[in-house]
């Protein structure tokens, strides 16, 4: 129907539900949201995924999609994937974490293994061409946790040197971007905001940031920022 919209999570269809472990989605239909969730048959088994936190952050996750669509012109977010999916999965696990759900850090460290696993040779390219030619098998280390790093860092762009706690400034500007970034002129809406003057100089600079680290100084930097946008 041309009224919904269905952002997957990790996976696109029911079987890869029931081979895999689970999949959600949100679906917004005449100003009506529902989240999904598809579950294999097993849940409840003991793996780390089974957990009702767990799956809580999944759901803040999509109702973070059905908030992002909420202010775009036309429901359809007109950004890239990095932006819509790594939003989502990096304010999942901190709003999750501010509940007392999981460790933002733990979960943003858990993301960066993920993504260090994996051959990032193509990952400037990818992030320039959003996305457009990504194999499946990469979909969750690059969007989702090399997205939820990509915020991470840009919201880092704008806290001041001299605030060491409660620097909400770079929460504020990503989710300033979001209530206004809706619409075609969202490039213009993100260099006003970060001190970048496109995505692409962005996303050179967070290729360079991300491709220099490894476990230890990735965690460093992790417990620094969480540090600072809390306590």
């Amino acid at each position: 129907s041309p009224n919904e919209l269905s952002y997957g999570h990790i996976y696109s269809d029911l079987e890869t539900a029931q081979s895999s472990g689970f999949m959600t989605w949100a679906s917004t239909r005449q100003s009506a949201s529902s989240i999904f969730f598809a579950l294999k048959d097993s849940m409840g088994d003991d793996s780390a995924d089974d957990t009702a936190y767990y799956l809580a952050h999944l759901a803040i996750h999509e109702y973070i999609h059905i908030v992002q669509a909420s202010y775009t012109d036309s429901g359809d977010m007109p950004y890239s994937e990095l932006f819509i999916e790594g939003y989502a999965q990096m304010m999942g696990q901190f709003l999750g974490d501010q509940a007392g759900f999981m460790s933002f850090k733990e979960e943003m460290n858990n993301g960066f293994a993920q993504f260090d696993q994996v051959d990032d040779s193509s990952y400037l390219n990818l992030m320039n061409d959003d996305f457009q030619r990504i194999s499946a098998s990469l979909r969750l280390p690059f969007i989702y946790a090399g997205g939820a790093w990509a915020m991470a860092y840009l919201a880092h762009s704008v806290m001041p040197e001299n605030c060491p706690m409660y620097c909400r400034q770079g929460l504020d500007a990503l989710h300033g971007y979001m209530q206004n970034a809706g619409g075609s002129d969202h490039e213009a809406i993100f260099t006003r905001l970060f001190p970048y003057d496109s995505y692409s100089e962005f996303y050179s600079d967070f290729y360079s940031f991300i491709h220099q680290l490894d476990t230890a100084s990735a965690a460093v930097w992790m417990d620094s920022f969480y540090a600072r946008i809390t306590h």
